[in-house]
């Protein structure tokens, strides 16, 4: 049986201004998947800035992203790696952490030969139970796994089952399913090829479109599946400007940018990686318009930007001058600052956190309210309150 069929959403993993993970948001975002009908859920992959992450955090990424799916859809964890040993580590890892099936991306720059790359994935199989698909995609790692290779792994090692098919080569990808007689489960992990890659038997995509149309984009396999093929063409194709902009810098800059115009707190990228060029937002901002993505206030997002963020301290001033005065504080003894997790607010004076009782905190979110779209699981200072976008969104309703 495979680990899903139709569009998998291969999915971010929104960052805190100073460049930690943004838990709360994360929920948030696979919430609004599941809602728009992705399928599963791939976490820390290419697309998650997983390359940037610790091993501490890649595994805790896994595991919250189990919590917050909660069964609903599967979760296949990236656990990738040029070392073999590694990959072993992490996918035993994963599959304790409740993964469903792991994404496994052949080893890069060691430019493995294809016997080393069988050795690689075999290793790593054996040391786990859950089903394993391969990630062929040539232009991160250097090395195309043979067509071949694929079959022979799929056909001698139980629990490798597939493919994530990202070389962009279609003829390649025939040969695959003609040498397997379609008897594996291969996906594209490209959205330009969606439908034609199902038509070859395929099970589905990989996306990062998803993350911005998740409903289309399982629309876009199901209908294939079902026959559909006309209502599948036409959205494959009403969504190639998109695609292209979505990927007109390396990912996932252009979609972390998107998710930020749509409000999401997708956060800031961790470097090597910078944020996308001005220019590139224009054509990625003009693309989401034209798709039908609501955008209308995504072109005020950098000056907003510097307006919330004053707005927002303010705010926060009032706030603070409130809880100090309301649990005794003077002001020139100690800088508070206001905390609010979980619905809970708290006032954090040297060190200490200070519980504030439920009158002070309903009139806290009172001075909030009327300017900031509050989430009160992520709300906090060192994330600015709002981003700009939560500005710019609440104003508009």
């Amino acid at each position: 049986m495979s680990i899903f069929t139709g569009a998998g959403v291969a999915l971010i993993t929104p960052m805190n201004p100073d460049g930690s993970i943004n838990y709360p948001e994360m929920e948030h975002i696979i919430n609004d998947q599941i809602a728009g009908g992705t399928d599963a859920v791939i976490v820390c992959g290419t697309t998650g800035e997983t390359a940037t992450m610790t091993y501490d955090e890649h595994i805790e990424t896994i595991r919250a992203c189990v919590q917050m799916t909660a069964g609903r859809i599967p979760v296949i964890a990236g656990t990738g790696s040029n070392c073999t040993k590694s990959a072993v580590k992490l996918s035993v890892a994963a599959e304790r952490a409740g993964a469903d099936g792991l994404l496994v991306v052949s080893p890069y720059y060691n430019k493995a030969t294809q016997n080393g790359i069988k050795a690689h994935y075999k290793q790593i199989a054996a040391a786990v139970d859950l089903p394993i698909l391969m990630y062929n995609i040539k232009g991160r790692t250097g090395v195309n796994i043979a067509p071949q290779t694929i079959v022979d792994l799929v056909q001698e090692v139980s629990n490798i089952v597939g493919v994530k098919e990202a070389s962009g080569d279609l003829s390649q990808i025939a040969d695959i399913m003609a040498r397997c007689d379609g008897e594996i489960d291969l996906y594209s992990g490209n959205d330009d090829q969606i439908v034609p890659i199902v038509a070859l038997g395929g099970k589905g995509g990989i996306s990062v479109l998803s993350h911005v149309a998740p409903r289309d984009t399982h629309d876009m396999v199901i209908k294939m599946l079902e026959g559909d093929t006309d209502g599948a063409r036409r959205l494959q194709l009403k969504y190639i400007p998109l695609i292209h902009a979505l990927f007109c810098e390396v990912n996932p800059i252009p979609v972390k940018a998107a998710m930020n115009m749509l409000g999401y707190q997708a956060g800031p990228l961790r470097m090597p990686l910078t944020e996308m060029e001005e220019e590139h937002q224009e054509t990625l901002r003009e693309a989401m318009r034209k798709a039908g993505l609501d955008v209308k206030h995504a072109g005020e997002v950098n000056d907003l930007a510097k307006a919330g963020n004053e707005v927002a301290k303010q705010i926060m001033d009032d706030a603070k001058e409130y809880l100090a005065n309301f649990i005794g504080v003077v002001y020139g003894y100690a800088d508070p600052e206001i905390v609010i997790l979980g619905g809970s607010v708290a006032l954090k004076i040297d060190g200490f956190v200070e519980e504030v009782e439920a009158l002070a905190k309903e009139r806290v979110y009172e001075i909030m309210k009327p300017y900031v779209k509050v989430r009160k699981s992520t709300l906090n200072e060192d994330s600015g309150l709002i981003g700009a976008a939560y500005l710019a969104f609440s104003k508009a309703e």
